[in-house]
């Protein structure tokens, strides 16, 4: 029969049921009367020819249902019928149904949270054009382990020539912005641009959703040009629809003055580059001191630059990188430099998703999908122990429906069937858990997962959760069909085994549990590990008192361009309006102080870092001028180190008079011509102080005190004296050593930013509008951008440790719930498969204690080999999690032990549950019921 014909008859057999049998009952009549007039043409009597027909073609029934099975509409409407059966069999037994559905629900539930997160981080593709062939390129420094630092553009100018490996290669640098109001007395708004190659737009594969993309005119001209993001021109500029043409004014304080920018095109929503903070791009080359740095290749200042490139077809990153290597080792062979903190040609390519989500997070995010789908197994064997034991009690069913002639593969099918019912409904309601659960996880992971913002409860999410649902109803419903579809019809109906109950049934169930306690066990010693790690964290003593600090984040309000005799008179001018800005600064501090309740006030231009230290610097007498490891400077005034408690080791802090001295160095003219020795002869020195780690590295040993250090030796050197040694601060977080730093006098700039620190008892974040009010009445253009607290923010550094480490210990904790409840079960069936034997042992004077120690003997057997099992996969799995450790090593005695010893005695507690349970039965009735 033709497709078509065979698919309209089927569906025709489906919804038209008694119309099809009716015909089919024609045929088979018609079919009889033929044949009997045929027997009656042979010479047969007439009852004995209608006689012959019939027995020629059987039962009309049989008949029938052999015609009614010959097409796939069979397989559809036998299947509708197990479903039925299924679901009749759950409202039978409600108390089993809803714990099994709940179950189901919570594993799915869980493990579809965590998937949406997963997909809207990890999986979900990045807003530009086959966004996996991108790569990014930075300069690999090895010599200081710093493998993402900023390129210099004559080297990226090189790497494009040279390359085959990468098609295309753009770059970009990003900073921050503040954007004048178009309105008189309006608020000044803030954001982030980028600079960027004209290349850029057509590398990423994103056309703009209105006018046009920077060009190659803008970039050869210099165009004071952008290009606004779909949320700058719906926030700013209010959506409107003459947004083309139109002007933004940017305080350009590094210009000395301000920018303005002709908006040429507008993103689409959804785009972002490259990060959603930056919403501005504007050329390269409008870069104040692009001219300068494009022929320079050595000098840090000319390095700013970061590439990103598209893998040409077939090409691996490792491919490239092999060639990218080649390339440098040429460039290196080619340029020879005398910048001492030139950090070579080194590349390191790093595909672009790594750099935006971040391999932490992403490994994070697979450990805690991983761990939940432990959970669902976990659960998964709780339902299958649930259904062995409803099982064991129709087992009297089934076998009868072997015995009349079912196949047991068609009993297999109804079994499954049924789990499956259980399973799809425990889905459904999981589904409800997971919306909830993705809602508690987007706002508990807003601030540190990346992409977070794109989670959605959406197809491929609820894809996810049918496909889950039905896997785990085929996983805890194979080992039933498995168990009950094979039994011996004969030993079942002959009562064989009617005292100890099924032993196949036993086995199973032991499997599953001792399966669960593994799996639980590897669970548990991984929170445990997580735990350990979280507390000696948060035991790490930070180097300073964040308690009672308010921290104020502020900018300085701009400054009107130098006049044309102010340039002309070059350094007094700067240095008049460096002492001004100091005197405002001054008046802040001291307007802050007097405010009831507080007792320190300091300003510090970053209190806590992101990311590495790059600095370098070069010591007279010395031919290194770093060292290994990481290097970071930072500016602060005489009140930071007292705020924070900064303990002194050696010399002296700093003071008001330091700046004074810090203001004459900058403005110092320096002879580049003459040698260090020389320089450092007629220099104005910095006053700085540095910390312990600083000292160590650089002057181990010796008093570090008034010692000289410089940076930019080949140039225009400037010199910093050491005044003083302070204890190290981990202003990068707890997690991360301290590193060399030192500390120079603060000096505010226009438009600057600076943290304002308060320390005041008790609440401090009470003070904050008092704060505010403080410093806008000094300085009436400043913005205030953040308040917020030093105990806080350092906190934030390990906000993802903590919500990894809560998280995973939150599934650990139900695994073990849920393989407490299956040890209890299959202790409870046990002892009750076994009421008439503890019946006799007791009506023969064995004690209660001695029944309990038998009863608790052979239930904790399938446990300790649980155990055992799941020490050694604990082993393993651990090695999963040692990039997650701290301060605690993978294999952690006092963990592992602890962590058995805890389930063995959840194990214990659940036997010993069980076994007073059977206790309480009555030996006379045990015998008489049993």
């Amino acid at each position: 029969m033709p497709p078509f014909r065979s698919l309209r008859a089927g569906l025709r057999a489906l919804f038209h049921k008694e119309a099809v049998s009716r015909e089919l009952d024609d045929e088979i009549a018609l079919f009889v009367d033929e044949a009997t007039r045929a027997n009656i043409r042979a010479g047969m009597p007439p009852a004995d020819a209608a006689r012959a027909a019939r027995a020629r073609v059987g039962s009309g029934t049989a008949v029938r249902e052999r015609a009614l099975s010959g097409g796939w509409e069979t397989a559809i409407e036998s299947l509708v019928q197990d479903v039925r059966f299924g679901v009749r069999g759950m409202r039978r037994n409600l108390a089993l149904t809803t714990a099994a559905i709940l179950t189901i629900a919570l594993g799915v539930g869980a493990n579809t949270a965590v998937f949406s997160v997963v997909d809207a981080v990890v999986l979900r593709p990045l807003p530009w054009r086959d966004a996996d062939r991108l790569t990014l390129l930075q300069t690999d420094d090895v010599r200081r382990a710093l493998h993402r630092e900023p390129t210099a553009w004559r080297t990226i100018a090189d790497w494009s020539n040279a390359s085959r490996t990468v098609g295309s290669i753009a770059y970009f640098a990003t900073q921050r912005v503040t954007i004048l109001p178009t309105d008189p007395g309006g608020d000044r708004g803030r954001s982030r641009s980028a600079l960027i190659s004209a290349n850029l737009f057509p590398l990423l594969g994103v056309a703009p959703l209105r006018g046009r993309v920077i060009s190659a005119a803008d970039e050869s001209q210099r165009a004071a040009v952008a290009v606004i993001s779909f949320g700058f021109w719906q926030r700013e500029l209010h959506g409107t629809a003459a947004v083309l043409g139109r002007t933004i004014t940017l305080d350009d304080a590094a210009k000395g003055g301000a920018s303005a920018l002709t908006i040429v095109g507008v993103m689409p929503e959804g785009f972002y580059f490259p990060d959603r903070l930056t919403e501005i791009w504007t050329p390269a080359t409008t870069w104040w001191r692009f001219e300068r740095e494009s022929v320079e290749r050595f000098p840090s200042w000319a390095r700013r630059w970061t590439a990103v490139g598209r893998l040409a077809d077939g090409t691996s990153v490792d491919d490239a990188h092999a060639e990218f290597t080649r390339i440098g080792e040429r460039l290196a062979a080619t340029y020879q430099s005398s910048v001492p903190d030139f950090p070579g040609f080194g590349v390191t390519l790093t595909p672009i998703r790594d750099v935006i989500v971040g391999q932490n997070v992403r490994a994070t995010l697979w450990v805690l999908l991983g761990a939940v789908g432990v959970v669902l197994l976990i659960a998964c064997a709780n339902v299958a122990n649930l259904l062995l034991a409803r099982g064991s009690a129709r087992q009297q069913e089934l076998v009868l429906r072997r015995a009349l002639g079912a196949a047991r593969i068609r009993v297999a099918r109804q079994l499954i069937v049924e789990s499956l019912v259980l399973s799809l409904a425990g889905g459904a309601l999981g589904a409800l858990v997971a919306v909830w659960g993705s809602r508690l996880l987007g706002v508990s992971a807003a601030a540190y997962v990346p992409r977070i913002d794109e989670m959605a409860v959406d197809w491929r999410v609820l894809v996810f959760a049918a496909g889950t649902s039905v896997v785990a109803g085929i996983v805890f419903g194979i080992a039933p069909a498995l168990r009950f579809s094979g039994v011996d019809a004969r030993e079942s109906l002959s009562g064989a085994a009617r005292t100890v109950g099924p032993r196949g049934t036993r086995t199973h169930r032991d499997w599953l549990v001792g399966a669960e306690c593994a799996l639980a066990l590897v669970l548990l010693t991984g929170a445990g590990l997580l735990v350990r790690s979280l507390v000696a964290v948060q035991n790490v003593n930070p180097g300073f008192d964040p308690d009672g600090v308010l921290t104020v984040r502020v900018e300085f309000p701009p400054e009107s361009p130098p006049t044309a005799a102010e340039r002309a008179e070059g350094s007094p001018v700067g240095q008049l309006r460096g002492r001004a800005r100091l005197t405002l600064a001054t008046a802040v501090g001291e307007r802050v102080r007097a405010i009831p309740g507080v007792t320190d006030v300091g300003f510090v231009d970053d209190l806590y870092r992101i990311g590495a230290g790059n600095t370098a610097i070069t010591i007279p007498g010395r031919i290194e001028e770093t060292g290994a490891g990481e290097l970071t400077d930072g500016t602060a005034d005489a009140g930071f180190f007292s705020t924070l408690r900064v303990p002194v080791r050696a010399g002296r802090l700093l003071t008001t008079a330091d700046a004074e001295q810090k203001l004459r160095a900058l403005y110092t003219p320096v002879n580049t011509a003459l040698s260090l020795a020389e320089k450092e002869r007629q220099a104005v020195a910095e006053p700085v102080v540095v910390n312990a780690a600083f000292a160590k590295e650089f002057f181990s040993g010796q008093d570090p005190v008034g010692k000289r250090f410089c940076v930019e030796p080949t140039g225009k050197t400037y010199w910093y004296e050491i005044v003083g040694v302070i204890g190290d601060m981990h202003r990068e977080g707890l997690e991360h050593r301290p590193i060399p730093e030192w500390y120079g006098p603060w000096i505010p700039s226009a438009n600057g930013r600076v943290d304002l620190l308060v320390r005041a008892p008790g609440n401090p974040l009470a003070l904050g509008p008092q704060v505010r009010d403080a410093v806008m009445r000094v300085l009436p253009g400043a913005t205030v951008v953040s308040i917020s607290t030093a105990d806080a923010q350092l906190g934030d550094f390990s906000a993802l440790r903590r919500l990894q480490t809560w998280l995973f210990t939150a599934f650990a904790l139900l695994a073990l719930v849920l393989a407490a409840i299956g040890i209890f079960g299959v202790v409870w069936f046990a002892v009750t498969e076994r009421t008439r034997e503890i019946g006799v042992r007791l009506a023969l004077g064995a004690s209660p204690a001695q029944v309990m120690v038998l009863i608790l003997g052979q239930g904790l057997r399938t446990p300790a080999l649980g155990i055992a099992f799941g020490v050694i996969g604990s082993l393993a799995f651990t090695r999963v999690l040692s990039s997650f450790l701290f301060g605690v090593t993978a294999t952690d005695p006092a963990t592992f032990v602890g962590v058995a010893a805890l389930l063995a005695g959840i194990a214990t507690a659940a036997c010993w549950l069980a076994g007073r349970g059977a206790l309480r039965v009555d030996p006379v009735t045990a015998l008489r019921d049993g």
